[in-house]
C-alpha cells in the first residue's frame, strides 16, 4: 500500500489501498441537496403537496420523540434499556461497560468462590 490522497496523487500521510479512494464529503452534501431540491420542486409544482411534505417533516420527528419520551417515562426497565440502546445506536456511540454485578464471568467467579468457602466443589 502507498499513500494516496482524494485526487489519487501521492502526498498524503493517510494509507489507503491503491484500488480504493476515500469517499468525498461533497457526495453527502450533494445527496442532501438533491433530496431537499426534490421536495422543494414538488412543493413548487403542487402547493398542496408542498404543504403536506412540510407537515410531514415536522409531524414525524415530533411523533418519534413523543413515543421515545413515553417509553422512557412510562415503560418498564427493559423498555427503558432498549430505548437508550437505540439512542446510542443512532448516535453511533459505544455501550457503556456493564456494572460489576451484571458481568456473567464475575458472577460465575463469585459463585465458585462462595462454593469453595462452603466446602462444596463448584459444578
Amino acid at each position: 500500500m502507498h499513500a494516496v490522497d482524494a485526487r489519487g496523487s501521492g502526498g498524503s500521510s493517510r494509507m489507503v489501498p491503491p484500488d480504493r479512494r476515500p469517499a468525498a464529503a461533497w457526495w453527502k452534501i450533494g445527496t442532501g441537496a438533491g433530496v431537499l431540491a426534490a421536495e422543494a420542486a414538488g412543493g413548487y409544482l403542487r402547493p398542496a403537496l408542498g404543504e403536506l411534505l412540510a407537515a410531514v417533516d415536522v409531524i414525524v420527528p415530533v411523533m418519534v420523540a413523543l413515543i421515545l419520551l413515553t417509553a422512557i417515562l412510562r415503560g418498564s426497565n427493559e423498555t427503558y434499556e432498549r430505548v437508550f440502546r437505540l439512542l446510542r445506536w443512532i448516535a453511533n456511540r459505544p455501550e457503556p461497560p456493564a456494572p460489576l454485578g451484571h458481568d456473567p464471568t464475575t458472577v460465575a467467579r463469585r459463585s465458585c468462590q462462595t462454593l469453595r468457602r462452603q466446602g462444596r466443589p463448584p459444578r
